[in-house]
C-alpha cells in the first residue's frame, strides 16, 4: 500500500457505528477536506489538510458539521492536486496536515480527547502521536511535525501503540511493560523507532525521512521487527512505504 504525505503528516482514523450503508459525503473549505463514508454500518471520517506551514483558516477550524457539503467523490484543491475518497485497510486512514494546538484538534474533531494517558514522544517534541477511544469506536492520529516560527504543540501529546485492539500505553510518561521500545540508527542521520509486544506478536516501526513519517505494522515480536528494519533500504523505496504486514 502506498500513501503520499506532505512534509507535515497527520494520521486520523475515526470509526463510529451508524445505521447507514455505502454512503459518502465530502466537506470542503479552503485547505480542509473531510470525507464521511459508511459501509456495513461502520462510519469512517477522513480529514485532509493539504497545506504546509500555514495556519488553518477560521472556516477550517470550525466544526465539520458547519462546513459546506460537496457531493463529489473527488475534489481538486487550490494546490492543483485532486483527492478522492480513501478507505484504508483495517478501517483506518492516513492523512496530511498541521494542527497548532490540542484544542484546535479537539475543535475540528468535535471530540473531547482524553489526555490522562499522555506520553510525549520523543523528548524533542517534534513528533507526536495521539489515540482516543470510546465504547464503539476509536480515533487514532499520527503526526510528524517540524517546528517553525516557534510553533509548538501544547500540552504534551502521547504516542499510542494499538495492536490487535489492545491498549499498551498506561499513563504518565511511562510505556506499558507489555511493550518494548528500541531506537537505533542504521546509518548516520537515520533514526528508527521500534515498539513491539512479544506476548501478542505485534510491532510498529517508525522512520522519519526528509520530514516524512513512514510506518510499518508487523505481526511479530521485537527481534523479528529489528530484522525487518535491517532490510529497509535508504532512502525508503516508494514500493515499501507505509505498508501493513502480517
Amino acid at each position: 500500500m502506498k500513501r503520499k504525505y506532505a512534509w507535515c503528516a497527520l494520521l486520523l482514523g475515526a470509526l463510529l457505528l451508524t445505521g447507514c450503508s455505502n454512503a459518502k459525503t465530502v466537506y470542503e473549505t479552503d485547505n480542509l477536506r473531510a470525507v464521511r463514508s459508511t459501509d456495513g454500518g461502520v462510519t469512517t471520517l477522513d480529514v485532509y489538510c493539504t497545506f504546509a506551514g500555514a495556519e488553518l483558516s477560521e472556516a477550517a477550524r470550525g466544526n465539520l458539521k458547519e462546513l459546506p457539503v460537496v457531493t463529489e467523490e473527488e475534489v481538486t484543491l487550490s494546490d492543483g492536486q485532486t483527492y478522492g475518497v480513501q478507505t484504508m485497510e483495517q478501517e483506518s486512514s492516513w492523512h496530511t496536515g498541521l494542527f497548532q494546538s490540542w484544542e484546535q484538534l479537539e475543535e475540528l474533531l468535535g471530540l473531547s480527547l482524553v489526555q490522562s494517558t499522555a506520553v510525549q514522544y520523543p523528548a524533542d517534541g517534534n513528533h507526536f502521536y495521539v489515540q482516543y477511544s470510546e465504547n464503539e469506536g476509536s480515533v487514532a492520529i499520527t503526526c510528524a511535525q517540524t517546528e517553525q516560527d516557534a510553533m509548538t504543540i501544547s500540552p504534551d501529546i502521547f504516542f499510542y501503540l494499538d495492536t490487535q485492539g489492545k491498549q499498551y500505553i498506561t499513563g504518565g510518561m511511562e510505556v506499558s511493560k507489555q511493550v518494548a521500545h528500541e531506537t537505533y540508527a542504521p546509518i548516520e542521520g537515520k533514526q528508527v523507532e521500534i515498539f513491539a509486544d512479544d506476548s501478542t506478536q505485534a510491532a510498529k516501526i517508525l522512520v522519519q525521512e526528509n520530514n516524512i513519517l513512514y510506518v510499518w505494522n508487523l505481526t511479530c515480536g521485537m527481534q523479528e521487527a529489528k530484522q525487518f528494519a535491517d532490510t529497509l533500504a535508504w532512502p525508503v523505496p516508494e514500493a515499501t512505504r507505509n505498508i501493513t504486514r502480517g
